[in-house]
């Protein structure tokens, strides 16, 4: 497959020189896609107001599996990112075409939204880039060349046990991930569930196996392989996470 050399500029003064990933309604990606770093200053101030109005919202108890539980959406963190405590927010807001539902993940780095697309009519998890307040300029130049890194080696992929990134791009200023909403858990709290087979568990580990084999295929490396970057669908399915490390 030959990658598309093409890019589509992101609006707004804001966004600068920052592009987001070519895509197709419904598709992943394609390798060779490229971006570039946003202003490190871009409406700073107005996108934290926006993210001061999400919520925790972890009352699921009408949700039973639908939502999964919060420490699997680290998953979607860096791994360089610690978690953060879990405290109540504000009410939701958007952020673009998204609608945020509930915060999901947080580290030092990030922040990971479970949200709505209206326009494709489907559930995502948008992970914006939250700059440090006290890093230098070469700190912060570091920690978006990585959260972009992270985008391309995961458009490089395509595989059903890897996470698909749907879009990439600048949200009012911050670099953003929308990416592929998985419903599961940990692959160490999968473990301890009672009543799997021994052929569950070699079949989930056979399919990490599989999709890290794929990555290799595409020259990614993920470095960063662990349980608690694997979430397991409720249909024992395994999806490989957070490509923060991969080269």
């Amino acid at each position: 497959m030959t990658p598309s050399s093409t890019t589509q500029a992101l609006s707004g003064p804001a966004c600068q020189p920052l592009r987001s990933l070519p895509l197709k309604s419904g598709t992943k990606p394609s390798s060779g896609e490229d971006m570039a770093p946003a202003h490190p200053e871009a409406r700073r101030d107005n996108t934290r107001a926006v993210l001061m109005r999400t919520s925790m919202a972890e009352e699921d108890s009408g949700r039973k599996g639908n939502v999964p539980p919060r420490a699997g959406y680290n998953s979607y963190l860096n791994p360089m990112e610690k978690p953060e405590p879990v405290r109540p927010r504000p009410a939701p807001g958007t952020l673009g075409r998204y609608v945020l539902v509930r915060e999901i993940g947080r580290g030092g780095m990030g922040i990971v939204f479970e949200a709505q697309d209206p326009q494709l009519q489907r559930s995502v998890a948008l992970k914006l880039m939250l700059p440090r307040p006290h890093a230098d300029a070469a700190q912060a130049e570091a920690e978006r060349q990585r959260f972009i890194r992270e985008a391309q080696m995961i458009a490089k992929l395509k595989h059903p046990n890897l996470v698909t990134l749907y879009e990439a791009g600048a949200l009012q200023g911050k670099l953003f991930l929308a990416m592929e909403l998985i419903q599961g858990q940990p692959f160490s709290a999968w473990l301890k569930q009672k009543g799997l087979t021994l052929r569950q568990k070699v079949a989930v580990v056979r399919d990490v196996a599989l999709a890290v084999h794929h990555a290799h295929e595409k020259g990614v490396l993920h470095r960063d392989l662990k349980p608690e970057n694997i979430l397991v669908s409720p249909d024992h399915q395994p999806h490989v996470m957070d490509f923060g490390l991969a080269k």
